[in-house]
């Protein structure tokens, strides 16, 4: 039988020198037979020896997306487990997607591109317990019964990234263990029932590191030799992860840090050595966490911060150590956080956004911040006053606070001089008074005031000079003076004052025609102020 015909016959699993029918992948005999029926074929030189041939064409997109051609099937190595290993190369990059495809790489110690394994129905690895280095990516992805990677024992180097991703039966990567990982991406996303990473204590260091949406994990204990990540870490959508012990050695991030809708995670302890993260550090939707322990070390976020949508979060004062948000400082939706208590160090931050945190009381914590770009105080219902904020002087965009049941307060403004966008004051029934405001000269943009029903009067703006676009003045049902506005220069936009059913009509006529004495020329809409005149 000629070369070509005993490959067919292999992969049919009928007898080709083996009375048994168990020379390939998938056949009776499961390994592959006995050794005296498989040396025939690893000892030809067709397939043993001649480099040319063992690469023959079969390069791959080393991409992890399901189906991609595998290009034309690798003649038959004529290896078989328990052979001697062959000398040869496969030069590229190469796909496994079928128990077939194993049969063109067996034996093979080396691949000098990627290697991915993507098969519905492949049962082992063990056709490649030869292979020693992929100098490409690893993937392990959609493969539907693959339980375990034995195969891949003798692997020691791997250049490319690791990508272990939709292993639906996948339960363990410990025959990784041997591998000396680079500076690469690790990517562990999908594997239902994928316990642990033991096998990946290896790695060092890492471009990426995403750890997702894998149902069963409950341990990445493995990475406690991690120390520095170049790129992004994702840790989302595991919902038996307890704990973050692991990454106790992982002390700088220069990418960003998401840790998301883990369900059971009560803290983030294994941060410990954390210190540092260059881009954004977002702490969402983990509905068990109850503190941000762990964070200890942490002095610097260069982009955002963000705590939202943890509602069992109580406790921030792990942040001790925080000096510096470059953006936003956005705490959401966290149902029983009481307080800031834990950011007293934080003297700089690109802005700060509070809103949605019905059980916030007290932004005391914010002591020691100076200036910010925005500050958002948005449907706080709990909050009765802005105590712990009297160290701003600068807010170079907006001041918004809107819809905050109980805020009766805004005294702790007293050092703010100007504002470098709007003014926006909304929906605030308990503000009784704007003293705190007095000293503010300049609002370069809008000063809109809406719907603060116990505000009686404008006359704590005693030092504002100029507006720059839009004044407005709105739905006030006791705001009976605004008289303290007529000096006021409004350079440009519009002018409302309406529906004010406390305010004398002719009071804020009064008020359009001192602002066109002062050079206001734009549109002037006063109306439907139900207040007596004299």
């Amino acid at each position: 039988m000629n070369r070509r015909a005993c490959t067919v016959a292999v992969l049919l699993a009928v007898a080709c020198g083996d009375s048994d029918g168990s020379g390939g992948p998938g056949g009776s005999g499961g390994s592959g037979g006995s050794d005296d029926a498989a040396t025939p074929a690893s000892t030809s030189t067709t397939a043993g020896s001649n480099a040319d041939e063992t690469s023959g064409g079969a390069d791959t997109d080393s991409s992890d997306t399901d189906g991609s051609d595998t290009g034309p099937m690798l003649p038959d190595t004529g290896w078989r487990p328990g052979d001697d290993c062959l000398k040869a190369t496969h030069s590229g990059s190469y796909t496994v997607e079928t128990e077939e495809n194993l049969l063109g790489i067996g034996g093979l110690p080396t691949i000098t591109g990627s290697l991915r394994v993507s098969a519905a129905t492949l049962a082992d690895l063990q056709w490649l317990t030869c292979l020693t280095t992929i100098d490409g990516d690893l993937q392990i992805t959609w493969n539907e019964t693959l339980q375990d990677l034995a195969g891949l024992d003798n692997v020691t180097a791997v250049g490319g990234d690791v990508r272990i991703r939709h292993n639906a039966a996948l339960t363990s990567v410990d025959t990784l263990t041997g591998i000396a990982f680079g500076d690469v991406a690790l990517l562990v996303e999908g594997n239902a029932a994928l316990g642990s990473l033991a096998g990946l204590e290896q790695f060092a260091a890492a471009t990426t590191l995403d750890i997702s949406n894998n149902a069963a994990l409950t341990d990445i204990a493995a990475l406690e030799g991690l120390a520095a990540v170049s790129g992004d870490v994702t840790l989302t959508g595991n919902p038996s992860l307890t704990a973050l012990t692991g990454l106790g050695s992982l002390s700088t991030v220069d990418g960003s840090v998401t840790i998301q809708d883990n369900d059971a995670l009560e803290g983030l302890e294994g941060l410990d050595a954390l210190t540092d993260v260059g881009g954004a550090l977002s702490i969402e939707g983990n509905v068990a966490l109850t503190s941000v322990n762990g964070l200890g070390a942490l002095t610097s976020v260069a982009g955002d911060l963000v705590l939202s949508d943890d509602p069992a979060l109580t406790d921030i004062s792990a942040l001790a150590q925080l000096t510096t948000v470059g953006g936003v400082l956005r705490l959401r939706d966290n149902t029983l956080l009481p307080s800031l208590d834990g950011l007293g160090a934080l003297t700089s931050a690109g802005s700060v956004d509070l809103r949605d945190d019905p059980a916030l009381a007290d932004v005391g914590g914010l002591a020691a911040l100076e200036t910010v770009a925005h500050l958002w105080v948005i449907n706080l219902d709990a909050l009765p006053s802005l105590d712990g904020l009297e160290a701003l002087a600068t807010v170079n965009g907006r001041v918004d606070l809107q819809d905050n049941e109980t805020l009766a307060s805004v005294t702790a403004l007293a050092g703010l001089t100007a504002v470098g966008e709007d003014l926006v004051l909304v929906g605030n029934p308990a503000l009784s008074s704007l003293v705190g405001l007095e000293g503010l000269v300049d609002i370069s943009r809008d000063l809109v005031l809406t719907d603060n029903a116990t505000l009686p009067a404008l006359t704590d703006l005693t030092g504002l000079a100029t507006i720059g676009r839009r004044l407005t003045i709105t739905n006030h049902a006791n705001l009976a003076d605004v008289s303290e506005l007529e000096d006021v220069v409004v350079d440009d936009g519009a002018v409302t004052v309406s529906g004010n059913t406390g305010l004398p009509q002719c009071d804020a006529e009064q008020l359009g025609d001192a602002l066109i004495a002062n050079g206001y020329n734009g549109a002037l809409t006063i109306e439907d102020n139900q207040g007596a005149c004299p």
